[in-house]
């Protein structure tokens, strides 16, 4: 079927079938058209990612852009060709040799990484059982040598170890030795004896299996030398045999600094994020081989297996589950409809909207994970702040905010409470979801109210939540940039072919059915602003879909053809240039709050009813088996969940094509999860997790008995809070577990765990607004603002949120001291 239309496709004319080929201009765009946000040139079809201020019209003004500007007329083409000589002229040189630099340096570590990988193999822990008893020792061999010359050996042991503080309630020990054997076959003791408590035989169900560790590390008086023979010696004073596991590894001395080699990866990560040296997904995978490559120094190579392990599959599934669940639910109109009633809930009013976008978020962030709250709630703020005409941005900030705060008030509500709810040795202090709550709510209340103080406070100046430049201007320069690598890819034939070709052929429209149309250039110089009047923006956006699928229609394999998809991607940007326009000119007031509300109830209504009652059953499934996720006997994890309920929605909603979902998920926000993953098992891999610990446990056992309750929830809480900020707070609560535990079994520690408990979840909570990389929920808000054409950047963030983080923290911390100490509330 052929579409009748002219003058580029806006206004039909009925008397006119046109349905040959169209002839465009080989010229430029005039630079003062492009659009606002980052051009997709992929066709997604008809979704809700565009913004749509529907009117009747384009507004007439001095401002509008008459459309023989957008397409250049033959008077403009020594202009546009001034502008390509302009471009290229003006590139500063300084930034050609900063990214030749930071290139060079980048790919230098992967080529070192390579390089490493050949050399240095990869490590098997590999564990010998062994019966030792009373006069019979055990020689392991250590036929494991190393390429440095002061090698350490590492040693794990498995059996029914007793821990230092009940070494006096044991007489039996197990010694380690490292004997050295000369060619002459002389035996010496190089290193050792390590002595190690261990419980009889018939206390081993009692005391159960422990593992131990020790590191024996040669040194210079020790004489290393290759040539002689090294052995582990292991002798017991049990008089029966008892059963141990061993496992002895060779690593270089920098094992011995893994500790400030976690510190350079984690700042380089950060440099590389903060400064964005590169794009924020690209600095997690940069900053994870970094991390691998000083784990292979220290000859502690990960097997490909071993870091596929480290994943968080759990939290993947999540995510990606949730998104397909959002994607399907955005072709149903859910959300415009979700918009229109926050803008009648608020009188259309910018600070009531705002609010009641962050206290809905929050409330919903403790019934929910973050996670998914702010996957649901992300797409109605993005429509909302650009109805107001405001920057998606600063809103999308302070939403993360408040759903980390309201995340920490259950125990299914952020990551970390559920990693802490999860604990035994918790649970057996008569920790569970009601209690849990009871404790959290009130001071997450305080700090929800303080944030929304200082919410107010920090964004007084509503001038600065408007989009600050006209899209004009930004436009210009994300088209100057274009033109810039455009002319990069092109020689002096190909530009010169662009300067004197007066039409060329393209193939029609995919929605066109292969028909194709006549489009001649001198119609775009009679037509101005007067005559680009739309019955809605939708028909625009309808527009520019067309001119996208004509360009995804041509494969690129040629220059011809590249030349034209470089026309038609400037034809979409000169488009989508006036759907930003309107959007910037179009401020609604509030005086005709009214008839704002009615014209969006009139547009913004439910496209697919069917599918929105599919949706619907399956999101209320969802969210159901969420809320029973904390139920012990209901063995369903919440990524199983997410996942099934994402196939279910898929089966139900029956697509003839599943691409336009799929290529929604961010898999860019997934795979920047990944990489985060393996930087924080590297680091915890190379003991600097286990050193935060070890120096919170040790702060706090230095200090008087009398005072030590609240030194421990100071130190608990603002370490929890200020290491979340800049780590990941998924690892760092599993590492600050495992420390309450051995606080739980450790009897010189008279402080109860209870106030310690409620100090570690408010501390990774609310700490996660710190930095953008401090929660899960803000890496996943920033990936799909990202994806929407509203990036904000690390220093965005952290300018808003790490002051709400030390403000909460702060509240927290009285809150805590008064329940806790003052008022003794440790049941």
């Amino acid at each position: 079927m052929s579409q009748k239309m002219t003058t580029d496709g806006f206004n039909g004319n009925d008397g006119e079938d046109k349905s040959h080929l169209y002839h465009i201009k080989q010229s430029t765009y005039h630079v003062n058209y492009a659009p606002v946000r980052q051009i997709r040139t992929s066709y997604r079809g008809n979704d809700e990612r565009t913004p749509l201020i529907n009117g009747n019209c384009l507004p007439s003004n001095p401002h509008m852009p008459s459309y023989n500007t957008l397409n250049n007329s033959n008077s403009d083409s020594v202009k546009s060709d001034s502008i390509y000589e302009m471009d290229i002229e003006e590139r500063p040189k300084s930034g050609s040799k900063l990214q030749f630099m930071k290139t060079i340096l980048l790919a230098s570590l992967i080529i070192y990484t390579l390089i490493s990988f050949i050399f240095i193999r990869e490590k098997h822990e590999a564990w010998n059982n062994v019966a030792v008893q009373q006069n019979t020792p055990v020689l392991v061999d250590l036929s494991e040598s190393l390429d440095l010359m002061f090698p350490v050996w590492k040693l794990k042991a498995k059996g029914t170890f007793v821990s230092n503080e009940y070494a006096n309630l044991t007489d039996y020990e197990v010694r380690f030795s490292i004997i050295r054997i000369t060619e002459e076959n002389k035996k010496s003791v190089m290193k050792g004896p390590w002595i190690a408590p261990i419980a009889p035989n018939f206390l081993s169900l009692e005391v159960g299996s422990h593992e131990v560790e020790h590191t024996f590390v040669v040194n210079k008086e020790d004489h290393y030398d290759d040539d002689d023979h090294y052995q582990l010696k292991i002798e017991t004073n049990l008089e029966e045999s008892v059963g141990i596991s061993i496992n002895i590894s060779g690593f270089s001395e920098l094992s011995l600094d893994g500790i400030l080699l976690a510190a350079a990866v984690l700042i380089f990560l950060y440099v590389l994020i903060i400064f964005e040296v590169v794009n924020r997904t690209l600095a997690a995978m940069i900053g994870a081989t970094a991390a691998i490559t000083c784990l292979t120094l220290i000859r502690d190579r990960p097997s490909l297996e071993k870091v596929v392990s480290w994943l968080d599959v759990e939290t993947l599934c999540l995510l990606f589950g949730m998104m397909v669940l959002v994607a399907i639910l955005c072709e149903t109109g859910f959300f415009d409809y979700i918009s229109v009633l926050a803008f009648r809930l608020a009188k259309g009013k910018l600070w009531p909207l705002i609010l009641t976008l962050c206290a809905f978020t929050g409330i919903l962030s403790a019934f929910l994970d973050n996670v998914t709250t702010i996957l649901l709630m992300t797409p109605v703020t993005i429509r909302l702040c650009e109805i107001k005409n405001m920057d998606p941005k600063h809103v999308l900030i302070a939403l993360v905010i408040f759903s980390n705060i309201g995340g920490a008030a259950t125990p299914v509500g952020d990551p970390p409470n559920v990693i802490i709810i999860s604990s035994t040795k918790i649970q057996q202090q008569g920790i569970d979801f009601g209690r849990f709550t009871y404790h959290m709510l009130p001071g997450i209340i305080f700090c929800f109210l303080a944030a929304m103080l200082m919410i107010r406070l920090l964004y007084r100046d509503l001038s600065n939540l408007k989009f600050q430049e006209p899209p004009e201007l930004v436009g210009k320069k994300r088209l100057m940039e274009y033109l810039k690598v455009e002319v990069e890819n092109l020689d002096s034939i190909e530009i010169e072919q662009r300067r004197r070709e007066e039409k060329v052929t393209l193939p029609s429209p995919p929605s066109q059915d292969n028909e194709g149309f006549t489009y001649d250039s001198t119609q775009m110089q009679n037509l101005d602003s007067g005559n680009l009047c739309f019955q809605s923006s939708n028909e625009l956006k309808r527009e520019i879909d067309v001119w996208k699928k004509a360009c995804n229609s041509i494969s690129g394999y040629s220059r011809d053809e590249n030349s034209v998809r470089g026309v038609l991607k400037r034809k979409v940007m000169a488009l989508e240039n006036l759907l930003h326009k309107h959007l910037y000119d179009t401020k609604p007031s509030e005086d005709d709050y009214l008839a704002i509300l009615e014209d969006l109830q009139n547009k913004y209504k439910i496209r697919n009813t069917p599918l929105l009652i599919k949706s619907g059953i399956v999101m209320a499934l969802v969210i159901s088996l969420f809320f029973m996720q904390s139920i012990p006997n209901l063995d369903l994890s919440l990524g199983w969940i997410a996942i099934l309920g994402a196939i279910l929605l898929l089966i139900l909603a029956d697509f003839d094509e599943l691409e336009s979902v799929i290529s929604r998920v961010e898999w860019s926000t997934l795979i920047f999860f990944a990489a985060l993953f393996v930087v924080m098992e590297a680091l915890a891999e190379l003991k600097f997790l286990w050193w935060i610990g070890k120096l919170t446990q040790d702060l706090i056992n230095s200090v008087h008995e009398d005072n030590r309750l609240i030194v421990a929830i100071l130190v608990f809480l603002w370490v929890s809070a200020l290491a979340s900020s800049f780590i990941d707070n998924i690892p760092f609560t599993t590492v600050m577990v495992k420390i309450i535990e051995d606080l739980a079994d450790n009897n010189e520690f008279h402080v109860p765990l209870t106030p310690l408990i409620y100090a570690l979840a408010f501390g990774a909570c609310l700490g996660g607004n710190g930095t953008l990389i401090g929660a899960s929920a803000n890496v996943v808000c920033a990936g799909v603002a990202e994806q929407h054409g509203y990036r904000f950047t690390f220093m965005d963030f952290f300018k808003i949120g790490f002051p709400i983080m030390l403000l909460t923290t702060s509240i927290a911390t009285i809150y805590l001291i008064v329940c806790h100490v003052v008022l003794d509330w440790n049941y």
